[in-house]
């Protein structure tokens, strides 16, 4: 694979950036464009979901347990081909959350990620979550 343009580097940060931002806001819309139309997610122990329909309305059903949640991309290591439009990287993630009980946690994980560009616009085509540490 060539170098990496800062465009498409600064579009794939920015992805992962809207991504969290979904998360923060609690805003389906925002989140939810950030999936391919036949996205996969791995949240680990036996949870997948396919397609975009899918991941989102389980996401937004399990928003349903926190008060809050917070999270953000510590570190990103990309592997794209521009070319062809398709890519992968790992994301290191820190999140800090409260439950609607109260309880207050924090998680340190990787998100393990392949890309698409669709129209002119990156997506995640899959993402798989293994998590480090849960507190």
């Amino acid at each position: 694979m060539s170098k990496l343009s800062i465009e498409t580097e600064v579009a794939i940060r920015r992805l992962v950036d809207q991504y969290c931002d979904g998360v923060i806001r609690r805003d389906a819309g925002i989140w939810g464009a950030t999936w391919s139309t036949d996205a996969h997610w791995n949240l680990g122990m036996g949870r997948e979901v396919l397609g975009k329909k899918a991941i989102v309305d389980l996401w937004t059903t399990a928003m349903g347990a926190f008060n809050w949640t917070i999270q953000t991309a510590e570190h990103f290591s990309l592997n794209i081909n521009e070319e062809l439009g398709t890519g992968s990287g790992h994301v290191v993630v820190r999140e800090r959350y409260e439950r609607t009980d109260g309880t207050r946690g924090d998680l340190l994980a990787k998100y393990l990620d392949q890309y698409v560009k669709i129209d002119g616009e990156w997506l995640f085509s899959e993402r798989i979550l293994e998590i480090i540490e849960r507190n």
